[in-house]
């Protein structure tokens, strides 16, 4: 992780200059799959993981989560101003009360936290610098480029506001950051969270002093373990029912972004459908590539990293090294109203 973050650091910036290769019809069908795939994560908090399970799909879990929704929307619809862009703290709210009058809130947990912790640098012993584990973990910080990529254009989407190469950069370069403290403090590669990306929508929030101070926060649960028990005490069904109108606004932004795209006379519908089916196969089979070997599973695994694959392949395939008619339109263009293809800023 030591290394793949140095990696990041190293490529962050020619990985940003491939940008123009992630026209709408490749950032669009990531941003539905990314949203697709986790809408299955927010529905095991809510069910639960384990068909098997006595307390598997509780009815009352699902109501919970329901009431939950059906408050923001309702906010969402009759509220106006600074309450709307409270809604889904609004709805966690309620949720933890209404989960406390039900007993699913045990704060046990945070008697027994103390009030200070920080993480003890190489908890696990001194790194080993091993070549297969290197360049494993340098593919999956290619993997977590392309996801950021498609997240910050999503964003910028959605604010009005397209980023530019350096700011890709800059973004890639903190994933590569992240990805040297994450190492050294015992903890994983991470990406731009995806769900923010539906948040800020949900919202209407677009100030980078509230990611910062949201950051400020964060720092602040893994330094006192007690707030960080506080929020774990928070139950699956209360985080599920914020979450599931988070992971489908992400699937709604991918869908508006796939709007740009123009599908008539050429292949891109194709594109699109076999990148989604491709991708949504370890969602709804995730047994489906056991049989492969290890390398592949951890790719081919993915929904996210298979259709990044796929849908970027096609597009070079039948968009990019395909020779166009003069005059042709670009296939991810999209058109005016009066039916005319419109042109680039």
């Amino acid at each position: 992780m030591l290394c793949a973050g140095v990696f990041g650091l190293l490529i962050a910036k020619p990985f940003a200059k491939i940008i123009h290769l992630f026209p709408p019809l490749v950032t669009g069908t990531v941003i539905t799959i990314i949203g697709l795939s986790l809408i299955d994560a927010g529905a095991g908090l809510i069910a639960g993981n384990n068909p098997d399970d006595p307390g598997y799909g509780n009815l009352s879990h699902i109501a919970l989560a329901g009431a939950i929704i059906l408050l923001i929307v309702l906010i969402n619809r009759f509220a106006k101003g600074f309450l709307v862009s409270l809604a889904v703290l609004i709805g966690l709210i309620f949720g933890v009360v209404v989960a406390a009058l039900m007993g699913l809130v045990d704060f046990a947990g945070v008697g027994d936290a103390g009030w200070f912790g920080l993480a003890r640098p190489f908890y696990f012993g001194a790194p080993k610098f091993q070549a297969a584990a290197i360049i494993s973990m340098c593919v999956v910080m290619l993997v977590i480029y392309v996801e950021s990529t498609a997240d910050m254009i999503a964003v910028g989407g959605l604010v009005d506001r397209e980023p530019t190469e350096n700011d890709i950069a800059r973004g890639l370069a903190a994933d590569g950051l992240s990805g040297i403290l994450a190492g050294t403090f015992n903890s994983f590669l991470d990406t731009a969270f995806a769900q923010n990306v539906g948040l800020v929508q949900v919202t209407k929030v677009r100030s980078r002093f509230v990611v910062t101070a949201a950051g400020i926060i964060l720092v602040l649960l893994g330094l006192i373990p007690k707030l960080g028990a506080i929020i774990a005490a928070i139950p699956g069904p209360v985080i599920g029912g914020a979450a599931l109108v988070m992971f489908a606004t992400v699937t709604a932004v991918g869908i508006r972004s796939l709007r740009k795209v123009d599908f008539d006379g050429n292949h891109n519908l194709l594109i699109v459908a076999i990148s989604l089916g491709a991708g949504m196969v370890p969602v709804v089979a995730p047994a489906f590539y056991d049989r492969m070997p290890d390398e592949l599973q951890i790719i081919l695994g993915s929904s996210i990293t298979t259709t990044v694959i796929i849908v970027f392949l096609l597009n070079l395939l039948f968009n990019v090294w395909t020779p166009r008619d003069p005059g042709q339109a670009p296939p991810d263009q999209a058109a005016t109203p009066d039916g005319l293809p419109a042109t680039s800023p």
